[in-house]
């Protein structure tokens, strides 16, 4: 079965959206618990968030954490399913830029031909879920605070315009770096959210930004 839309649901990217939104408050009222600097927050804050968001949704969404890939292909963050949509999600913070896209490019590549290694025994039959969901989506997301740049640079279409913005902070604007590579693989969408922050914390960090990678799974 293949997807019936080329496009994310919309509530989808709300709950993205209100993700963003929860970082952002959780950073200014816990005062960024990062051991008395402004380090790069870990990326399992956007799957808490998102799963958060996603459980108020109907019909009910079921989630499991680092289920495994085939028997050789590793973990994925977050897999998430109601029966009629269902998301494999890939997370990465994005600290070293060139290293965190080189392998969300390698965890992309897994997504495109994702599906779940269930439970097997003689005699027992798998109800085929993914199969049978109406939709499915690889999702890769991005904890950035390395500015508008790098976010503007994320969301263009013109790869000239993309390495133009890079340029202004020098950060991977040669074709062939990692980052413009993960931004050229071939999404069905590309779109960022905004994380809402308090003022004082300009003086600290960059803008912080949750840049959201979506490919329709055949």
């Amino acid at each position: 079965m293949t997807n019936r839309s080329n496009k994310l649901p919309d509530y989808v990217k709300d709950c993205l959206r209100n993700t963003a939104n929860s970082i952002g408050a959780a950073l200014d009222f816990l005062e960024w618990p990062n051991g008395g600097v402004d380090a790069h927050p870990d990326e399992h804050n956007v799957t808490a968030y998102l799963q958060a968001c996603m459980s108020h949704l109907e019909p009910s969404f079921h989630f499991y954490s680092e289920a495994r890939i085939g028997e050789k292909n590793g973990r994925l963050d977050l897999l998430a399913s109601n029966g009629e949509l269902s998301l494999a999600i890939e997370a990465k913070g994005f600290g070293n830029i060139s290293n965190q896209s080189s392998q969300l490019i390698n965890d992309v590549e897994r997504l495109l031909n994702f599906s779940p290694s269930c439970f097997k025994a003689e005699g027992f039959t798998n109800r085929q879920w993914w199969e049978t969901s109406s939709q499915r989506w690889g999702l890769a997301l991005i904890l950035s605070f390395r500015g508008s740049d790098l976010q503007e640079a994320w969301c263009m279409d013109d790869d000239g315009a993309a390495m133009a913005a890079l340029r202004k902070r020098r950060w991977g604007s040669d074709p062939e770096s990692p980052f413009m590579k993960l931004r050229g693989l071939n999404w069905t969408e590309r779109f960022a959210h905004k994380i809402q922050m308090d003022d004082r914390w300009r003086t600290t960090t960059a803008d912080g930004w949750l840049l959201c990678g979506a490919v329709a799974l055949s």
